[in-house]
């Protein structure tokens, strides 16, 4: 003996557009969301490269300020506090990251 089962839709129309009314709203939103991401790892990027630059500008200044000939141990002070102020940026940076 055999039994087959057929499942049939009544209003197959109908229940797709409402299918694709619920599918819609997502899709806006997973477009939102990516649009979202690109903005905030673009944010991101340019907020470490600036973080990077002032580093190294500083480390830079240190390292001229101590080429100077002069009263060595006021300069190597002075390159001192210089990487110091590095030191503390890049603490503060890392301290508070973008939201």
């Amino acid at each position: 003996m055999r039994l087959d089962i057929y499942h049939h839709w009544l209003d197959e129309v109908g229940t797709l557009a409402r299918l694709e009314g619920l599918i819609t709203p997502l899709i806006e939103r997973i477009d939102t969301m990516s649009a979202e991401l690109d903005r905030l790892t673009a944010a991101v990027t340019a907020a470490q490269g600036a973080t990077e630059s002032a580093i190294a500008l500083i480390t830079g200044l240190a390292e001229l300020i101590r080429a100077l000939p002069a009263d060595r141990e006021a300069i190597d002070n002075l390159a001192g506090q210089v990487e110091a102020q590095a030191l503390a940026l890049g603490e503060a940076v890392a301290a508070n990251p973008l939201p």
